[in-house]
């Protein structure tokens, strides 16, 4: 079974009710790392130096 066993993640900006969240995840290694962005407000960056490890 695999589960989540660290996550990481640095809250980089407002999130307003209703605005969209658009996040793209990728693979380094063992560990997953993701950035999110909000479409509404010019792509500006809401999570950076996101991380989650998985055992």
């Amino acid at each position: 079974m695999t589960g989540l066993t660290g996550l990481s993640v640095r809250f980089a900006g407002v999130l307003l009710p209703g605005e969209t969240i658009r996040t793209s995840v990728w693979r380094e290694d063992d560990r997953l790392v993701f950035r999110s962005t909000c479409p509404e407000r010019g792509d500006a960056a809401v999570l950076t130096h996101a991380t989650a490890e998985t055992s």
